[in-house]
């Protein structure tokens, strides 16, 4: 189980039965209706004095910014040949994120970090989506330089997937390379730093690891930014997320997971 807050904010949640009870029922997502403003509330919370109001609040603040699932790219697989030709096994792998594509003028770091600037949003029953994409550098006639965008390695059916298609990936400079894209989009929860992804993967591959793909830190959390505030009129959480989900989504979500692992430390209904 994802923890969601320390264990001492926990213990007094619990022993705070009747307070538990009051915000699930008052911040219920039916409560509220959906709605494209990043502001949800008001909260009311009759009964509460200021301290258990904060405990909850900075519980819940904790369970949007740690736990709400999204997506990530988390492996790529580079490799390029010259030619407009050619035979694919000629296509020379490239092994590390310090390297240089012929051709191209980011070096792979910097085209794993645009990369990683997308913003992705798959069906909720996909849990992973490949890419796989031959790039050929036409550059126009006029120009010395193409730039190669997000939304170009997807057709026209997945377009809808990824919500930054204008984000630039790379910059051809030569004419005559093929360069093929493959990389990973999976969902996920929080911040996994590539170690750990590597691990699962190899655990997936029986202990095998592809020495031809570079895993990447993935951050799969669709929310940036929580806030709270307290008013006359009750409690209000301003949430700021990549645009993946609207404010009203994460809540959503970030309010089911809280009230299940109340519910699951409880031993009960809160």
């Amino acid at each position: 189980m994802k923890r969601v807050c320390s264990l001492h904010l926990y213990k007094a949640l619990l022993s705070e039965q009747e307070g538990v009870q009051g915000f699930l029922q008052e911040a219920m997502p039916d409560n509220f209706s959906p709605h494209e403003s990043p502001t949800i509330g008001p909260i009311l919370l009759s009964g509460l004095d200021h301290a258990q109001v904060v405990r909850l609040a900075e519980a819940f603040r904790q369970v949007l910014l740690s736990s709400v699932p999204g997506w990530a790219v988390t492996e790529v697989k580079l490799s390029c040949r010259r030619g407009e030709g050619g035979d694919p096994s000629s296509e020379l792998p490239v092994l590390h994120k310090y390297a240089y594509i012929p051709g191209i003028v980011e070096n792979v770091r910097e085209i794993v970090g645009n990369l990683q600037k997308g913003v992705f949003r798959l069906r909720e029953d996909l849990h992973s989506f490949p890419v796989d994409s031959v790039v050929i550098s036409h550059i126009p006639v006029s120009s010395h330089y193409k730039e190669f965008l997000l939304g170009e390695f997807f057709e026209e059916d997945e377009s809808e997937m990824v919500l930054n298609p204008e984000e630039k990936v790379f910059t051809f400079q030569d004419r005559g390379f093929h360069i093929r894209f493959e990389f990973t989009i999976k969902r996920g929860v929080g911040y996994r730093r590539a170690e750990a992804l590597r691990r699962l993967d190899a655990a997936g591959r029986d202990g095998a690891s592809n020495v031809l793909l570079l895993t990447l830190d993935a951050n799969f959390n669709p929310v940036r930014k929580v806030g709270y505030r307290l008013e006359k009129e009750g409690l209000f959480f301003h949430i700021q997320t990549n645009g993946a989900l609207t404010a009203f989504e994460a809540y959503e979500k970030a309010f089911a997971i809280f009230r299940d692992q109340l519910t699951e430390r409880a031993g009960g209904t809160p």
